[in-house]
C-alpha cells in the first residue's frame, strides 16, 4: 500500500514491567481446578492511582504469584511524569522487604503481613475479617458466629466434635500454630497472602465520574480527599483490602460460597485450587439502603465482583468509607443462576433510574437448559436477579455496557458466550428471545470461544463497532492441547445488512528487524466495504472484519483496547513459543511449553495495518519509515512503500493485558506486568522430586548383611552388623539409601525393584578418607582405587558423589562388585524370576513366592501424598491406611480382611500371587502387577511427605535432647563423619560373622540396640501416643500362615494399667476420633517409668511375624544445619525443639544475609578454584565420559576436603537462587534454574519522547529472575 509519510505516536508502548508466566480445545471445557500439577497460567495486570501522568506521576500497584509456594504479592512503584520508574522492589525476595520497613514510602503485601505477624496474636486480634449470615447480614468471621448449615460446610469434623473453635476457621484467618511448621497438620505457608492470579486488583479513592445527576456533585466533594485503598482477591478465601499509602491489611470479606472448600487450604499435599478469583469492578452508584440525612441521594462507591474459578456467584460490597466497619456488604449471590463469574462485572442505571450489576450468567451454572444469560441485580434490597435469556446454548461472559444517547442510563449491552457468539442486548426494547437480545455474530461451530468482554466503539454510518477475541483458559485441557482450534480477533458491525466478514491474512517476518519478530498484512489486506449496496451489486455492506491467528494455540483471553482507531490486544499461548533447534523463532517449529504473547495493533475499521507507526522496532528512539517492512508498491511522490506491522512478538512469557497511563495528548504508557514459568506444560516431565529428596530404609528381622565392595562397613548414623545377624523388629536396620529418588531418577519405592538388604552409597556432596585397611590405596576393603588416565593411583577416595550430578549415574549401581557387567539390582530373592541373590543375602527363604502376607502402613497421613498399589489396585495411602486399621483393630484375623474399595476382594497377598496378575489397567502407577508407593515430582513441595532425618528415623538420638552436631564425640559416635570433616576418629573393630564392638555413645545418643529406638514420644494435637520411625511413611509385610491365621502380633492398645506388659496403642485416636498413624508389627514395650524396650529383647525374635520393612521420608534439614553450623542446635526431629523452625527454613531458602554468610570468609583464589572446578565438572558431565567425570569429581573433592567453609557453601548454595536478587548472588549461582518471580523492570528510562525498545522488553526479566526451591522450575541436579 501507499502510506503518507508521517508520523504519529498515539499508542506508543513505552514501558514494560515484567516478571514472566505460564498459562490456556476444541470445544469450550470448564474444569476451575485441573489435574494436581495445573500450574497457575494467568497475569493480572497493573492497577494504577490514576492513568493520567499529565499532572504528576503515579502509582501502579503490581499483583504477583509464585507457582509452587503459592504465595501472592501487591506491589507498590511510582512512577514519574515521565513515566520513569522511581522505586524498585526485589519481587519473591526471602524474606519479603518493602520500603516502608527501610524508611521509604513504597511497600509489599508480604512484608507488611510478615510484620505483623510478630505479634502472635494478629490472626486473632489484628485483623477485621468479615463474611455473610447467608442473608445479606455482615457478621465477623469467627467460628461462634456461624450457623450450624455453615459451620458443617466450612469444617464438618468440628462441628460434629461440637468444638468451640476450628481449625480451618483459624487457619483462614491467619493462625500458624496447627500447620506442620508448630507439628501440627495443616499445610504450611510462605506468607498469610495466597496466590492473586485471575482477579484484577482495583484502586479505591476519589469518585473519579463526571455524572450529572443529582446529589452526585456533593458526594464527590466529600469524598475527594478519601484515603485510597486497594483491593484484590486471593487464593487464600479473602477478598483483602489494603491500605494504599501503608500496604497494610484494612479488612478482608470471606465468601460464604467457598465454605465448603476452605478445608483445601490446609490440606497436605496441597492440591492448588481456586478461591477469591475473579475480576473486580469499581464504581459509583445510588444504593436506596444508604439514603440518610447526610446522603440523600444513596451515593455510594461500590465494589463488585466474582469469584472465578474459586466459585458460583458474585459479591457487593459497600466502599464509601475507607475504613472497616460493620455496614460494608451489600449483598453475596451464590449458585442458582450464578455460575463461575471470571470477568469484570459491570455497574449501571436503567430507565427507571435505579442501579444494577450487570453479569454474565458464568460457567456452569444450574440452569437445566444451560442457556447463555444476562443477570441483572438490583443494588436496592432484596437485590432481585432478572436473568435475560440468549434462548442459545452456552455461558454468557462478561458484558460491555453502552450509553448510545448520553442520558447516564445503559442503552445497549454487548456480550459473548462460550460457543462463540456475539450477543447485544437492548435495554430501549422489550426483552424477548430471538429479537432481543439479537445475535450480531453467529459462530460457524464452537470451536472458538468468547471468554473475554468485548470493546466498543462508534461507527461511522451509525451503530456500533463490536471487538472481541477468541479463546479460552478454562481448562488445564486446553492449556495442553496440540491441536487447539486457531482463534482469532474480529470486529463486527452491529448495524450491518450483510453477513460476510472479511479476512485479513497476516505474514511473520523475522529478518527486517532480526532478532525480533513481527506479522504485517504483506500490502494484503482485503477491501472491508461498509458502504450500501448499489444496484447490480453481490457483496456490499460487510459485516465485519476477522484476523486469524498465527500460532497454534495463540488466543485471545481479556478485553481489547480501543484507542486513537486502533484496536490492541495481545494475545497468549500457554504451549508456547515455537522455536528450530537453535531457540530461535520458527512457525513451523516446536512449542516449547513456557507460554509465549503478541501485541496486536489493528486498524479498528479494517482489521488490517494501522495507517501510522506505533513501535520503534529499530531502536533508534524515533517513529518513523525505518520501522516499517517494505512493500511492492511502486514509488509516488510523497508517499513511502512500508508496509506498518500488525503484531509484534513479545517473547517466551505470559503476559498481561496493558494498563495504560497518558503520557501526552499524543503518548501513552503501557504498563504490562508478566511472569516466566518455565514448568513444562505440554508433557508431564519424570525424574527426581522437584524439591528436595527421598530416604529409603529397609529392615527385616534377619538383621543386616555385610555391605559389600563400595558401600561402607558403617552407613550413614547407623550401623550395619557383619554376618547374619538375627536382631528382630526395632534393632539396625538392613539398609539405607540416602536420595534414592535422584540415584533412580523416580519418585516411587518399588518393593519388586528394591533389594531389601542392601543400600547403595550416601550421595551427600562430600569427601572422606575413611579408615584404611588398605595401605596402598588407603580406601575401604575391597573396593577400586581411582586412577587417572595414564594409571597413577590418586590419593583419597570418592565416597560419595556430588547431589547435583546425580543423573550423571542414573545407571550406575555402587553396590555391585566393579566387575559385575549387569550392575543389577536383586529383587526379594526370587532367583526364578529376578536374578541370583548375591552372596551374605541369607534372608531371601523368608520371602519365598508363596508366602502369604498382609501389608500394613504407619504413618501415612503425615505423607498423605503417597499412592499405594498391590498388584494392580490402588488406594490414596491414607485410605488404605485407614480401612485396614480399622479392620486389624476390630479383628487381628487376617481372614476377615476385605478391601472396601475393590469390591471387599481378599487383602491377604503372596509374591506369585501378584507377579502374575497381569498388565494394570491404565492409570496405574505401574503397568507391572507390584508393591509400590508412588508420588508425584511435587510431593515433597505441595508437603505431602513426612519431613525427618535419618537420625532420627534409625534412632540414632534422643530428640528432647540438644546435640551439638559438630562436637567430635557425636561425629565419631556415628560412626561415619555426618555433617563434618577434619575429625579425628579412633578405629571401628570389626570381626567377621561377630557384633560389632560400639563405642559408648555421648549423652543424648540412643544406644544401638537400646531403649527408644526409632520411637517418637507425641503428645500434642496428636493425642499421646509414639510415632513409629519419627513418623516417616513405613510399609510392613506381615507373615500370614499357611492355614490363613496369623503369624504376626500387632502393637495393642494401652488397656490403662500401668504394668510392664502393656502394650500402647499406635496410634490413639486424635481430638476428634480419628484414626491415625496407622499400624506396625509388634516392636516395643512400656513399663510403669514410662522406659521403651524394643520387644525382641524380652520376647525373643521375630515374634512380630514381620517379613519386611520399608520406609521412605524427605530427608529434609541440611539447610538449618548449614546455617547453624559451628553452634549448639537442637536436632530438627519430628517432635522436638527446632522442628518446626528448620522445616520452614527449608521450604523458604536461604535469605540474603546467609547466603552471603556461606562465602564471606572464603578466600578469594579458591572461589576461583572451586568455579573452574565446578565449570569442569559440567563439562565432563555433558562430555559423558566417565574417566573425566571422575578425574573432576575428584579434584573437586579434594578442594572440598582441605577447605571447610568452601565445603559449607558447595552444600547450600542452592538454597539462594529464586529467594535472592540476582544482583546479590555469585556469577556461578546465577542463570541456574527459571523464574520464582522477577523484578520489573521499566524499559524506557529516556522520556516520554521514545517509544519501548523491544528487544530489551523481551528480555527484560529483572533481577530476580530465577526459580527456587519454592516454585515449579527443575533445580539443578
Amino acid at each position: 500500500m501507499k502510506l503518507q509519510n508521517h508520523i504519529h505516536s498515539a499508542i506508543v508502548t513505552a514501558a514494560i514491567l515484567m516478571l514472566f508466566s505460564t498459562s490456556l480445545i476444541a470445544a469450550f471445557v470448564f474444569d476451575p481446578d485441573g489435574p494436581p500439577v495445573t500450574p497457575a497460567v494467568i497475569v493480572a495486570p497493573y492497577a494504577v492511582s490514576t492513568n493520567s501522568l499529565l499532572g504528576g506521576g503515579t502509582n501502579a500497584y503490581r499483583p504477583w504469584f509464585e507457582n509452587g509456594a503459592w504465595q501472592g504479592d501487591i506491589i507498590e512503584y511510582d512512577i514519574d511524569e515521565f513515566g520513569n520508574k522511581t522505586t524498585d522492589a526485589n519481587v519473591g525476595s526471602n524474606p519479603a522487604v518493602d520500603g516502608i520497613a527501610s524508611g521509604g514510602n513504597n511497600w509489599m503485601a508480604r512484608a507488611r503481613f510478615d510484620a505483623n505477624e510478630s505479634d502472635p496474636d494478629y490472626w486473632l486480634t489484628g485483623r477485621n475479617i468479615f463474611t455473610s449470615d447467608g442473608a445479606d447480614n455482615q457478621i465477623e468471621f469467627f467460628w461462634d458466629n456461624l450457623d450450624a448449615t455453615q459451620k458443617q460446610a466450612l469444617d464438618l469434623a468440628s462441628f460434629n466434635a461440637d468444638s468451640a473453635e476450628s481449625e480451618i476457621l483459624n487457619f483462614v484467618r491467619g493462625d500458624r500454630s496447627s500447620d506442620i511448621s508448630s507439628a501440627g497438620t495443616l499445610r504450611y505457608r510462605f506468607n498469610l497472602l495466597g496466590d492473586i492470579i485471575n482477579s484484577w486488583p482495583v484502586y479505591i479513592s476519589r469518585p473519579k465520574e463526571g455524572y450529572t445527576i443529582p446529589g452526585f456533585l456533593d458526594f464527590k466533594q466529600k469524598h475527594f480527599s478519601r484515603q485510597g485503598r486497594m483491593a484484590v482477591g486471593a487464593i487464600d478465601g479473602l477478598l483483602h483490602v489494603f491500605n494504599a499509602e501503608t500496604g497494610n491489611e484494612v479488612y478482608a470479606y470471606a465468601p460464604t460460597a467457598l465454605f465448603s472448600k476452605l478445608n483445601r487450604l490446609t490440606a497436605t499435599p496441597y492440591r492448588h485450587s481456586y478461591f477469591v478469583d475473579g475480576q473486580l469492578t469499581v464504581g459509583s452508584a445510588q444504593v436506596t439502603d444508604s439514603v440518610n440525612p447526610d446522603n440523600p441521594y444513596g451515593w455510594s462507591t461500590i465494589l463488585t465482583g466474582g469469584l472465578g474459578a474459586g466459585g458460583k456467584g458474585i459479591f457487593a460490597i459497600d466502599m464509601t468509607d475507607p475504613d472497616y466497619s460493620a455496614n460494608k456488604l451489600v449483598f453475596e449471590k451464590t449458585g442458582g443462576e450464578f455460575g463461575y463469574i471470571y470477568g469484570r462485572p459491570r455497574l449501571g442505571r436503567l430507565a427507571d433510574e435505579k442501579w444494577y450489576v450487570f453479569t454474565g450468567n458464568g460457567y456452569d451454572n444450574t440452569d437445566t437448559l444451560r442457556t447463555a444469560k444476562l443477570l441483572v441485580t438490583s443494588l436496592d434490597a432484596p437485590h432481585t436477579v432478572q436473568a435475560i435469556s440468549t434462548g442459545s446454548e452456552g455461558s454468557l461472559s462478561a458484558p460491555t455496557l453502552v450509553d448510545s444517547n448520553k442520558d447516564l442510563k445503559v442503552d445497549l449491552a454487548f456480550a459473548g458466550d462460550t460457543y462463540g457468539n456475539m450477543w447485544r442486548f437492548d435495554f430501549n426494547q422489550a426483552f424477548a428471545v430471538g429479537t432481543n437480545p439479537r445475535k450480531i455474530y453467529a459462530a460457524p461451530d464452537d470451536s472458538q470461544p468468547i471468554t473475554a468482554a468485548p470493546v466498543v466503539g462508534f461507527h461511522p454510518r451509525g451503530g456500533h463497532m463490536v471487538y472481541f477475541g477468541t479463546g479460552s483458559v478454562s481448562s488445564y485441557a486446553e492449556a495442553i492441547d496440540d491441536d487447539y482450534p486457531t482463534q482469532a480477533i474480529y470486529g463486527i458491525w452491529d448495524n450491518a445488512i450483510g453477513t460476510e466478514i472479511v479476512t485479513q491474512t497476516m505474514s511473520t517476518n523475522t529478518t527486517a528487524f532480526d532478532p525480533k519478530v513481527v506479522r504485517y498484512d504483506n500490502d494484503n489486506e482485503q477491501v472491508v466495504n461498509y458502504a450500501p449496496c448499489l444496484v447490480g451489486e453481490t457483496v456490499c455492506e460487510h459485516l465485519g472484519w476477522k484476523v486469524p491467528l498465527g500460532d497454534a494455540g495463540e488466543r485471545v483471553i481479556a478485553q481489547p483496547n480501543l484507542r486513537a482507531g486502533r484496536v490492541s490486544v495481545i494475545t497468549t499461548n500457554p504451549l508456547g513459543y515455537p522455536t528450530n533447534d537453535a531457540g530461535e523463532y520458527d512457525p513451523d517449529g516446536t512449542r516449547r511449553g513456557t507460554g509465549s504473547n503478541w501485541i496486536m495493533s489493528l486498524n479498528y475499521l479494517t482489521g488490517s495495518h494501522n495507517t501510522d507507526i506505533v513501535l520503534n522496532l529499530n531502536g533508534d528512539g524515533v517513529l518513523d519509515n525505518n520501522d516499517a517492512i517494505p512493500c511492492d508498491d511502486t514509488d509516488t511522490a510523497d508517499f513511502v512503500e512500508v508496509c506498518p506491522p500488525t503484531g509484534l512478538y513479545l517473547g517466551a512469557s505470559n503476559l498481561s493485558q496493558p494498563t495504560i497511563a497518558e503520557l501526552t495528548a499524543a503518548l501513552d504508557l503501557f504498563l504490562v506486568n508478566g511472569l516466566r514459568l518455565t514448568h513444562p506444560l505440554i508433557e508431564p516431565v519424570d525424574g527426581p522430586f522437584i524439591f528436595g529428596h527421598i530416604d529409603v530404609e529397609t529392615d527385616s528381622p534377619a538383621g543386616g548383611s555385610k555391605a559389600p565392595n563400595d558401600i561402607a562397613d558403617m552407613s550413614e548414623g547407623y550401623q550395619i552388623r557383619a554376618g547374619d545377624y538375627p536382631d528382630g523388629l526395632g534393632r539396625a536396620v538392613d539398609g539405607h539409601v540416602h536420595g534414592y529418588d535422584t540415584i533412580h531418577n523416580i519418585t516411587y519405592v518399588d518393593l519388586f525393584e528394591l533389594e531389601p538388604r542392601r543400600g547403595l552409597a550416601d550421595l551427600g556432596a562430600t569427601s572422606i578418607d575413611p579408615v584404611s585397611e588398605d595401605p596402598e590405596t588407603g580406601c575401604p576393603p575391597g573396593s577400586s582405587p581411582v586412577t587417572n588416565e595414564d594409571g597413577t593411583v590418586l590419593t583419597g577416595c570418592i565416597d560419595t558423589i556430588d547431589a547435583e550430578l546425580n543423573r550423571a549415574y542414573d545407571n550406575l549401581d555402587l553396590a555391585a562388585p566393579r566387575t559385575d557387567a549387569t550392575r543389577k539390582s536383586e529383587v526379594f530373592g526370587f532367583s526364578n524370576t529376578r536374578g541370583t541373590p548375591q552372596e551374605n543375602y541369607k534372608h531371601a527363604e523368608l520371602l519365598a513366592d508363596d508366602q502369604a502376607f498382609i501389608v500394613v502402613l504407619a504413618n501415612a497421613d503425615r505423607s498423605p501424598a503417597g499412592v499405594l498399589q498391590i498388584g494392580c489396585r490402588t488406594w490414596d495411602v491414607t485410605d488404605y491406611q485407614d480401612m485396614i486399621t480399622s479392620q486389624l483393630v476390630a479383628d487381628p484375623d487376617p481372614s476377615k480382611l476385605m478391601d472396601t474399595y475393590h469390591g471387599d476382594a481378599t487383602l491377604v497377598f503372596t509374591f506369585a500371587e501378584i507377579a502374575n496378575s497381569g498388565v494394570c489397567p491404565q492409570g496405574s502407577p505401574s503397568a507391572r502387577p507390584t508393591i509400590r508407593v508412588d508420588f508425584d515430582r511435587l510431593g515433597i513441595q505441595n508437603q505431602g511427605l513426612h519431613p525427618t532425618r535419618s537420625q532420627c528415623v534409625l534412632g540414632l538420638h534422643d530428640y528432647r535432647d540438644d546435640l551439638d552436631y559438630w562436637d567430635e564425640e557425636v561425629l565419631c559416635y556415628a560412626p561415619k563423619q555426618l555433617d563434618g570433616e577434619g575429625v579425628s576418629c579412633p578405629p571401628v573393630t570389626f570381626t567377621k560373622g561377630d557384633p560389632v564392638t560400639l563405642r559408648e555413645p555421648p549423652p543424648g545418643y540412643i544406644r544401638d540396640p537400646a531403649d527408644n529406638l526409632h520411637i517418637t514420644q507425641m503428645a500434642s494435637q496428636e493425642g499421646t501416643g509414639y510415632r513409629w520411625r519419627n513418623g516417616a511413611l513405613t510399609i510392613q509385610l506381615l507373615a500370614v500362615n499357611a492355614d490363613g491365621s496369623a503369624a504376626y502380633t500387632l502393637q495393642e492398645a494401652d488397656n490403662g494399667a500401668a504394668t510392664d506388659a502393656d502394650y500402647v496403642q499406635y496410634l490413639p485416636a486424635d481430638n476428634k476420633g480419628n484414626l491415625i498413624g496407622g499400624i506396625i508389627a509388634r516392636a516395643f514395650w512400656v513399663d510403669a517409668a514410662g522406659n521403651i524396650t524394643a520387644d525382641d529383647s524380652v520376647k525373643g525374635p521375630n515374634e512380630s511375624g514381620l517379613l519386611h520393612e520399608t520406609t521412605a521420608y524427605w530427608h529434609y534439614g541440611d539447610l538449618s544445619d548449614g546455617v547453624q553450623r559451628g553452634a549448639p542446635s537442637d536436632v530438627p526431629c519430628y517432635g522436638g525443639n527446632g522442628y518446626g523452625g528448620a522445616f520452614a527454613q527449608e521450604l523458604r531458602g536461604l535469605n540474603f544475609g546467609q547466603y552471603a554468610d556461606l562465602f564471606d570468609d572464603i578466600a578469594p583464589d579458591v572461589l576461583t578454584q572451586y568455579d573452574q572446578a565446578i565449570q569442569n565438572l559440567l563439562e565432563a558431565i555433558d562430555s559423558g565420559l566417565e574417566g573425566d567425570i571422575n578425574q573432576a569429581l575428584l579434584t573437586l573433592a579434594k578442594l572440598l576436603d582441605v577447605n571447610p567453609d568452601l565445603w559449607a557453601y558447595h552444600r547450600f548454595r542452592d538454597y539462594g537462587p529464586g529467594v535472592i536478587p540476582e544482583d546479590k548472588l555469585r556469577d556461578i549461582d546465577q542463570g541456574q534454574t527459571g523464574d520464582s518471580g522477577g523484578d520489573d523492570v521499566i524499559v524506557d528510562s529516556e522520556g516520554p519522547a521514545n517509544p519501548i525498545d523491544v528487544e530489551q522488553a523481551a528480555s527484560g526479566l529483572g533481577n530476580n529472575f530465577k526459580p527456587g526451591r519454592r516454585t515449579w522450575i527443575d533445580i539443578r541436579q
